[in-house]
């Protein structure tokens, strides 16, 4: 993770790559969005865009456009993800 994010957040890097999904909001973008995560850790292969909406450390909230490939080793396991966030909304507490 970029350390911009931290800026971004409110949180530590170390608690996002740990603690992300706890962060979610109940928008039912991210009940999609992990379906997406998922079905590229499955088959290994890239997804089109998708979104996240989470809560920053001083309880408002911000949405992404997340576009990301995952990474595999020699033998096809899923490694973990390269991409890029895209900040779409960002509301202030």
């Amino acid at each position: 993770m970029s350390p911009q994010i931290e800026t971004i957040s409110g949180y530590s890097r170390e608690e996002l790559s740990i603690k992300w999904r706890e962060f979610f909001t109940d928008n039912p973008v991210n009940t999609e969005s992990q379906q997406y995560a998922e079905e590229a850790i499955r088959t290994g292969e890239r997804q089109h865009a998708y979104e996240y909406e989470f809560y920053k450390k001083d309880g408002s909230t911000i949405l992404f456009e997340v576009n990301e490939t995952p990474i595999k080793d020699m033998d096809g396991n899923f490694l973990g993800f390269v991409g890029v966030a895209r900040i779409l909304l960002n509301t202030i507490n």
